[in-house]
């Protein structure tokens, strides 16, 4: 008995399922068999249903117009900023669009703005300084005023009996 040819393919998911498959084409596989004959595959895609998408910008302005214009699909947007996104930016990203599933802050960490991270922890130093030092090393900027002064108030709270 004669082995024929037999394909081999991955089913696959027909809609993403994560944003590591976003930006992908999706497609469904027909597979035509008869006996004796080779297999023959026909690759349909798919045109209806949601995408997701990943985007990136440096501007809130051009997300937001880049938003406008991808109603349709669920969004995972990246802003490369050197602060951190504000409330009234987050609104308005959200205002435009319904179908933001991430928004993905990547805060640019110039090495001018913090020095080097210590590889120890000064214990001469006030907890005013460690929890700065340590906001740098995971946030790559100085904790902003108000961030300070609830830690401060956080900070009073803690001898209270």
């Amino acid at each position: 008995m004669d082995l024929l040819p037999c394909p081999v393919t991955y089913s696959g998911s027909p809609i993403a399922y994560s944003f590591n498959e976003a930006n992908q084409e999706k497609m469904v596989r027909f597979i035509e068999l008869s006996p004796g004959n080779e297999a023959v595959i026909h690759n349909v895609v798919l045109t209806e249903g949601r995408k997701l998408v990943k985007a990136r910008f440096e501007k809130v302005e051009d997300a937001v117009a880049w938003l406008i214009l991808n109603q349709e699909a669920y969004v995972e947007i990246t802003l490369v900023s050197d602060t951190f996104l504000s409330a009234t930016d987050r609104k308005k990203l959200t205002e435009v669009h319904e179908r933001i599933v991430h928004i993905v802050p990547e805060i640019r960490c110039p090495d001018s703005l913090y020095g080097h991270t210590p590889s120890f922890i000064d214990l001469s130093k006030s907890m005013e300084e460690l929890f700065t030092d340590y906001f740098i090393s995971k946030k790559g900027q100085q904790p902003n005023n108000r961030l300070l002064n609830l830690f401060r108030e956080a900070l009073s709270e803690e001898d209270l009996p």
